[in-house]
Formats: structure tokens, sequence, C-alpha cells
């Protein structure tokens, strides 16, 4: 764990001398130094070399996660298309030579796509340096890893307990062997992904309270909530308002919602080029309820992983998955 914990803590900052590592993870000055080294042997770390830390004094070396060490492969499902997403070590995407495919109409042609999909990606992927696989579904999914229900994709009633079992073939999960295959909420796996990856140049957020935010369809929401995703208590947490086009009235659902909860950050998981004037409109009924309840104040921002995101943070949870065998 303690490795773990010293990857981490680099990986969300970029790179980091020994000094900071120790006194970010509590962990002692020596101890933090001979696990440094230790992982670097391993291929996990990387000494980027002596560099100046603006403080005084020479000097220091720093040292960052090895993007090559491992990969991690997110698949999110949405209304009308399925997107892949490779990671490296450090989080950072990765080129994956897999076109999208449609996601489809019915569960039989959904299960195929998703298979072909999977089986294209992981084509690519060296299986000893694969460490997790996600899937993010728009809807909830249960503690187990089985949909239970989506608004936007209508399935028959007895169709919503697939779970990891039928989404990948029997060859392909036999190949993955001790690889963890994970699935989440696709708005979870948003909220994952934009807390570990979403700030500058890929980094984690420095926010421990922020909304992130998919205002398409239904007005869909990704809590954290002091550093952590916030779940439900059925693990369905994250669908709300009503179904609602893009512009004035899910900007003022929106608005009334992180009034009410006051986060550091709303990060808004849309292309403004994409919507013309209802980006516009869109602001325009945010800002329109946004502070008269309370006088809260927070930031606003547009999402820098784009469409990605969900791929990305059910990748993200795929890697804890793995690093609790630890």
């Amino acid at each position: 764990q303690k490795d773990w914990k010293i990857i981490d803590y680099v990986r969300a900052v970029g790179q980091s001398p020994v000094r900071d590592v120790a006194r970010q993870t509590g962990i002692s000055f020596s101890n933090a130094s001979k696990s440094i080294n230790d992982l670097i042997e391993r291929g996990l770390l990387i000494n980027t070399g002596r560099v100046s830390t603006g403080r005084p004094g020479p000097p220091t070396e720093v040292y960052r996660v090895n993007p090559e060490a491992g990969y991690l492969l997110g698949i999110s499902i949405g209304k009308e298309y399925m997107l892949p997403a490779l990671l490296g070590f450090d989080f950072r995407k990765r080129q994956l030579d897999v076109e999208p495919l449609e996601t489809g109409k019915d569960a039989d042609t959904l299960i195929r796509n998703i298979r072909s999909l999977t089986y294209a990606c992981l084509e690519q992927i060296s299986q000893y340096k694969l460490l997790g696989v996600g899937f993010s579904w728009p809807g909830s999914v249960k503690e187990r890893a089985r949909i239970e229900y989506s608004p936007i994709i209508s399935l028959s009633e007895d169709k919503y307990s697939l779970g990891i079992e039928d989404l990948i073939k029997p060859s392909d999960r036999a190949k993955l062997g001790a690889v963890p295959v994970v699935m989440e909420s696709d708005m979870h796996a948003l909220a994952i992904a934009e807390r570990e990856a979403g700030g500058k140049d890929g980094r984690a957020r420095d926010e421990a309270q922020f909304i992130c935010v998919i205002p398409q369809d239904y007005l869909r929401v990704g809590f954290v909530i002091d550093g952590q995703v916030h779940r439900g208590a059925l693990n369905s947490a994250g669908w709300m308002g009503k179904s609602t086009e893009f512009g004035y009235e899910s900007g003022y659902e929106l608005g009334k919602i992180a009034t009410l909860l006051g986060p550091e950050l709303v990060v808004i998981s849309v292309k403004a080029q994409d919507y013309g004037k209802r980006y516009p409109d869109f602001l325009g009924g945010f800002d329109e309820t946004r502070y008269k309840p309370s006088t809260t104040n927070f930031k606003v921002e547009l999402s820098r992983l784009g469409p990605d995101g969900p791929a990305i943070g059910t990748a993200i949870s795929a890697y804890h998955k793995f690093t609790q065998r630890f």
C-alpha cells in the first residue's frame, strides 16, 4: 500500500522530489527514498533528472510515473455509440486504432457490439501489460457490476440484469485471466475521471468538492464530496432532473442543484462549439438560478476530457480494483 500511495501522489502532481513525496504521503524521508528507488527498478517510476524547485538550494532530482508501465482500457456505452479509451500508467490517453461502434437498438445488438469492440481493443494491447478493463453504463449499476436501469437505452425488463460475464466473450475473459473487469455508472465514472485526470495537463484536480455534468437528454450529475465520489445508498446517485433539451431549461435546473450543494467547481462535459446558440442559452439559465438562494460562489468550466470522460473514469476504476490486490 505504501508503494501505491507514492505512485498515486506522483501521478496526481505530475512529478515530485522525494521531500514532497514524504511530506504529502506521511511516509518518512528515508522510507520514501527507499521505496522510490525500488519503484524505479521495477519500472513504475522514472527519474527525470535534476530540476529547480523554486526553493533555495541546488536543483533536486524529481520523479514521475512511467507511462509505459501498464495500460488500462475503458469503454463507455452511450445512447448511440460506444467509445473506447486506452490509458497509460500515467492516466493519459494512448493511441487506439479502433472506431466507435453503434450501441444498437436491442439487447442482442448491444451485447454483440460490446463484444466486438472489446475484442478489437484487446487485440492492440499486450496482455502482459494490461492492468484493468472497465465499462461505463448510462444509468444505474448494481453493486455486483450488473446493469440495473437506463433512461436513455431501452431494454426489455429481463435484460436489465446483464453483467460483465454477458458483455465479454468467454474466450476474451479467459485471455484476461486475473485482470480485473469493472462496470460503473457513467456519472460515477465521469466523477472519477475528473477527480484524477481532469486537472491541468491531465493531473488530478485540486478541488475536493465539485460536480460534473452531462446536460443532454436527462440532467446527469456526478458528485465529488470531500474528495470521494458520491454513489448514494443504492449505488445509483447521478441521474437527476427531468428529460430536457440542452439549453436554458437544463441550465436553470443545474443552477438550482449547484446552489443547493455549494461546490467549489462545476465541470460541464460538452463541446460548446457543437451547440451553437444553445450553449449561451444554457449558461443564461444556469446564471438565472445559481446565486438566488444563497451567496455561494463557485467556478464553472468546460471539461478538458471531452466525450471520453466516462471511458477514462471506468478505466481508472479498474486500476483501483487492480491495486486493491496488493
